[in-house]
């Protein structure tokens, strides 16, 4: 082959060191022992584990028995000591090696992990990717790293070359990593390998790198001299470095035998270093060989070093060691690193930062791809319609997953393990007929005869649209089907992922990647389907600008009021940017402390239920044209003659103007218990009877047939002056009426039917104690005079429970989780889940504080009357609304922000108020205010190297 090889002319343009001027390399060449000589072939590759095995590093240094270093899991602060100390002991520059493709962050033992190449490589944002390469180019350089074991040989993308062109600028030898090739024929590489080969080549490759693996697989027996070499002169013209991985010494003598320069030896370079000797004094590789190889190594050298010389510090091996472990003791004392790299104390700040942990974050999302989304079943829109069976085949538990996925949706879930042939089972006969597969595949790689029972039933169900593959890190299992199957791909298994995974389903992550690789006709490189988020993602605090930290006073009020007293227990919630950054729960249902809350226990959420139902299905028959806000009561609701309120504009009813009491003309009823209800009487039955069927508590029923007295005496109120602001529970009783009348249908039923379905809302709802079990239901107070029981499972509000649990004013009991849904939507302007519920128009008017007074339309706002429940640094667009039992909910506009606070303040006595006068909902929510803006996604840049 080497008579057929181009002139040198032809490539002197590519390798970039063979331009440098040979003199000085011929000159120290000539001055080198034959020992100095094959120190320089050996490249060691070791993973630091002790003291002991950093003094052997260093002597070996000290005697020139290894010319480049490439340490594994070591730290970080450790590996920069160690690094400085080799290129002091050693006499000419070592190569410091490193073959990460991302960050260099997986080179050391104790750095936060970083993606792998594989998702970097699906990044769907370019941007990002460029921001990588970057980021890792700053790396390579900043500490001192002078060669890449880098860009792949094959799969190459438009930014390998970007690196190995941005790396050359920054003297770094970039080698193309693992060459793979099918067993050997003509050509030993596929026609598409060969043109990556040519482009990364004419690129500016300083070498390539072969491993073990090729060495003994691909290339033939018996090996002619140099093979290798002159097949790559022959075939690419390429004449840098060839470093091969010797792993043996059998293998070391074939890396010699085919033409290698640089040879890769685990932890022993004195053997590899007297090996070597042997074979130069065997004859095996010859002088003439040697200088060869050696002369190129130096070329290399010299031109990362601008310039070669002989040098060595005149320090003893033992006061270097005793240097390195001084070092490693107290880094930060370290002494001052050489002139090559950035101080220790900016490496530092770029390495350690926590931004490192937002980038991976945005790295795994950006990452995931749906690879094929043929049903459009992903994102999943309507969630009541569903029912999911998660299929897990692993034998880790996919614990993050299902966490994140139950914020969503409800599932079941079977696990599969091989059979004792190692064959994945089916999972036939699992699904019923309106399920929805969730496959999670992960640590098998699928086998086309082996799982054949189980890729059939794949391809069928995924034909269907009732099976959703989530692959983790093995794209090659996507071999076995086409993209009539619904497939999300992810390159690692980690918590973010999982997390993440679970989210994308629901579409509260979007979907952004693209396949990284070719894995057959239907599933190809660049491939993904983009999604947008459409509905609340859980996040960290740093996603939206909160340093965590910030937020430890929500934690501290929190546990101090209960302390206190103030309540058994809170469940708090903040979203930003339409993600949750912070849920989290506090005590207990009650002060025995027997059982802690949780995120889907269920509280009574009182007047929140004004803005939680009877207000969004007032705004719904607005936006429908059902009704005008300057229209009169009689317009709306049947009215006779007598009626006192049929003039009563409805907007008067909404801002709490209208001149009516506050509350409805129950009294007679709430005072008709003053000793124990031993049956039935003119009220109420201790057994839902007829017609006592309307429940109030646990035993304890009232006759239906007042409710219509009750009613007449509401049109029989006296109406005061429309003026001024009087808070009322019978406007909102009203509102309800009229919803009621117009629609033909109870409020809990209306909302449920509109809103809380559709919405996913899976623990919304009025009377609870019919679809919950009581340990999943906070109670309030206990009532020793009217309902003589604790109430529990029951709304506390007497109104609403003369009602039956359903009044405009309360009833509705939630979760701080489902609350959060419900605002989102209305600070998504009416749209949540791919659905339109109402129109910015209505709600932006409903919101407003423009109406007569300080309030919105049924919403509350930032108010003195308030104060003890709102951050005074809460914005004038803000709304919500707050509970009698120790419940609130803001929603901020301008600030993209909802808090939420649930209590159960009222148990066991409605006395207890310190809730408002230790101020703890107005404090905690000042906390968030506070803690905006404090966190800045900023990775400490590095600075150019000297003389670089």
């Amino acid at each position: 082959m080497s008579g057929c090889a181009p002139d040198e002319g032809a490539y002197q343009s590519a390798v970039p060191f063979l331009l440098e001027q040979p003199a000085e390399v011929d000159s120290l060449l000539h001055r080198m022992s034959i020992a100095d000589k094959a120190g320089q072939l050996i490249l060691l590759r070791t993973q630091v584990r002790d003291s002991t095995g950093l003094d052997s590093l260093l002597r070996w240094a000290e005697r020139g028995q290894y010319g480049g270093l490439w340490t594994r899991g070591i730290a970080f602060s450790d590996f920069l000591s160690l690094t400085d100390s080799v290129r002091r002991l050693s006499a000419l520059p070592p190569f410091i090696t490193s073959a990460e493709k991302v960050l260099l962050h997986n080179q050391f033992s104790d750095l936060s992990p970083q993606p792998n190449s594989f998702t970097a490589g699906a990044l769907g944002d370019d941007n990002l990717k460029a921001h990588l390469n970057e980021l890792f180019r700053q790396q390579i350089q900043g500490i001192g790293v002078n060669l890449w074991l880098g860009p792949p040989m094959a799969e190459r993308e438009a930014a390998d070359l970007e690196k190995i062109e941005a790396l050359k600028s920054g003297r770094v030898l970039t080698v193309g990593d693992q060459i793979r090739g099918a067993p050997l024929d003509t050509a030993i590489f596929t026609t598409r390998q060969q043109e990556d080969y040519r482009e990364l080549i004419g690129g500016g490759l300083s070498g390539i790198f072969a491993d073990s693996a090729f060495l003994s697989d691909h290339l033939p027996e018996p090996l002619p001299h140099q093979f290798f070499r002159q097949f790559m002169l022959y075939k690419f013209d390429f004449r840098g470095l060839f470093i091969a991985q010797a792993t043996s010494p059998a293998l070391l003598d074939r890396a010699l035998l085919s033409g290698a320069d640089l040879l890769i030896v685990d932890n022993d370079a004195p053997a590899a270093h007297r090996h070597l000797m042997q074979r130069i004094a065997d004859g095996v590789l010859t002088l003439e060989e040697l200088d060869a190889r050696v002369r190129k190594i130096l070329l290399a050298k010299a031109w990362m070093r601008k310039g070669l010389k002989w040098e060595r510090e005149p320090l003893r091996i033992q006061e270097q060691a005793r240097a390195l472990r001084a070092s490693v003791a107290a880094a930060a004392a370290a002494e001052p690193l050489a002139e090559w790299s950035n101080s220790r104390q900016s490496l530092e700040r770029h390495f350690t930062s926590r931004a490192w942990e937002m980038m991976r974050r945005r790295i795994y999302e950006n990452a995931l791809t749906l690879a094929s989304n043929p049903h459009g079943l992903l994102p999943v829109r309507e969630i009541k319609s569903k029912r999911f069976t998660l299929l897990q085949y692993s034998q880790t538990p996919f614990r993050e997953f299902e966490a994140y996925f139950e914020k969503y949706s409800d599932f079941k879930k079977v696990k599969f393990s091989p059979d004792e042939r190692g064959r994945l089972p089916a999972f036939t006969g699992v699904l019923d007929e309106a399920d929805i597969g969730v496959m999670l595949l992960d640590e098998y790689l699928l086998h086309g005869r082996r799982d054949s029972v189980l890729i059939a039933e794949m391809r069928r169900l995924g034909k269907a649209g009732r099976l959703l593959l989530i692959n983790f890190q093995e794209p090659a299992n996507l071999t076995y089907f086409d993209s009539s199957l619904t497939v999300v791909q992810l390159y690692q298994r980690n918590e973010i992922n999982e997390q993440l995974a679970a989210m994308s389903v629901f579409g509260a992550v979007p979907s952004a990647g693209r396949l990284p690789v070719n894995i057959n006709d239907h599933f190809k490189k660049g491939i993904g389907v983009k999604t947008e988020q459409i509905r609340l993602q859980y996040a960290p605090p740093e996603a939206v600008g909160i340093a965590p930290e910030r937020l430890v006073g929500v934690d501290a009020i929190a546990r101090t009021a209960i302390d206190d007293g103030v309540a058994p227990g809170f469940q708090v919630l903040l979203a930003k940017n339409g993600k949750v950054i912070y849920s989290n729960n506090f005590g207990f249902h009650t002060f025995k402390r027997k059982q802690e809350v949780r995120s889907n226990d269920l509280y009574d959420l009182a007047s929140i239920t004004k803005i939680s139902a009877t207000t969004l299905a007032a705004m719904k028959l607005y936006d429908d044209k059902a009704f005008r806000l300057d229209d009169r009561l009689k317009e709306h609701l049947d009215c006779d003659r007598k009626s006192t309120i049929k003039n009563i504009p409805l907007r008067k009813l909404f801002i709490h103007q209208s001149g009516l009491q506050p509350h409805m003309p129950v009294i007679p009823y709430l005072l008709s218990r003053d000793k124990p209800n031993r049956g039935c009487d003119e009220y109420f039955c201790k057994e839902g009877l007829e017609p006592y069927t309307v429940q109030v508590s646990d035993g304890f029923y009232f006759d239906r047939n007042h409710l219509d007295t009750i009613w007449r005496k509401v049109h029989r109120l006296q109406v005061g002056s429309q003026r001024r602001y009087r808070y009322s529970d019978v406007n909102f009783m009203l509102i309800q009426r009229m919803i009621e009348e117009k629609t033909a249908q109870p409020l809990d039923e209306l909302v449920k039917e509109q809103f809380y379905e559709p919405l996913g809302l899976r623990y919304t709802t009025f009377k609870p104690i019919q679809q919950f079990d009581l340990s999943r239901i906070v109670p309030t107070q206990y009532d020793g005079r009217w309902r003589q029981q604790l109430v529990h499972g029951f709304v506390h509000d007497e109104t609403a429970a003369l009602m039956g649990g359903v009044g405009g004013n309360a009833g509705l009991f939630g979760t701080a989780e489902d609350l959060a849904v419900l605002f989102q939507m209305l600070l998504n302007g009416g749209n949540y889940g791919g659905r339109q519920y109402l129109s910015e128009e209505t709600i932006e008017l409903f919101t407003s504080d423009r109406h007569g007074n300080h309030r919105g339309l049924g919403f509350d706002k930032p108010y003195r009357t308030n104060e003890s429940a709102v951050a005074a640094s809460a914005g004038p667009e803000t709304f919500g609304h707050t509970g009698f039992t120790g419940t609130c909910v803001w929603v901020d506009p301008t600030e993209d922000l909802i808090f939420i606070f649930l209590s159960n303040r009222i148990h066991p006595t409605r006395r207890n108020s310190l809730l408002f006068r230790k101020n703890v909902r107005r404090r905690i929510h000042e906390v968030v205010y506070d803690a905006l803006d404090s966190y800045y996604d900023q990775i400490p840049m590095l600075e150019p190297v000297a003389g670089s």
